[in-house]
């Protein structure tokens, strides 16, 4: 497609290539948000069932931008669910988990992967084949992922804090922790 645009061709490929992997691994997260969303149980439901609809809104937001710029660049997207599950490196859930705790930690573990293929992405871009808006394109999309690491990673350690301390207290008796800062 002509756009433009100005950009040289390969630069505009590169590109391209990368949004496209975004766009559906970002897709993909969506859908595994949603998942997790609506399959969880446990004491821990209330608050994560809203973070994982948040995740959701904000991979799905994320597949938009990236998948507008891509249009804007020329590509032709194809988003179906067959082409996101071909293209994306994103994996599935193991099996038919509910817990809560576990759930936050299968998605945690997809979304930081995603934000190492956006990192090593950026990498790439910032050489001969960049973009500025491309990159910062990239690059706001990796602060909102690693922002919802940080927020289920939040609910899994005060989980293993726990489980920790009570497991001490039974084997050598109630003791004093430290405050936590």
């Amino acid at each position: 497609m002509e756009t433009h645009i100005e950009m040289s061709e390969r630069r505009r490929e590169a590109q391209i290539e990368v949004l496209e992997a975004v766009t559906a691994s970002s897709l993909q997260l969506s859908l595994l948000a949603k998942m997790a969303h609506w399959n969880l149980k446990g004491p821990e439901f209330v608050g994560l069932h809203a973070l994982f609809d948040e995740i959701a809104e904000h991979t799905r937001d994320q597949a938009d931008t990236a998948a507008e710029r891509a249009a804007a660049l020329g590509a032709f997207l194809e988003t179906d669910a067959g082409s996101v599950a071909e293209h994306s490196p994103i994996g599935r859930f193991p099996g038919q988990i509910r817990d809560g705790l576990e759930l936050a930690g299968e998605m945690a573990d997809r979304l930081a992967a995603h934000a190492d293929a956006i990192r090593d992405a950026l990498t790439v871009l910032r050489g001969d084949l960049g973009d500025p808006a491309g990159e910062n394109l990239l690059a706001d999309i990796l602060l909102q992922v690693e922002k919802d690491v940080w927020m289920l990673e939040s609910h899994i350690q005060g989980d293993i804090d726990e489980v920790r301390a009570e497991e001490e207290e039974s084997e050598e008796g109630p003791e004093l922790r430290e405050p936590t800062p």
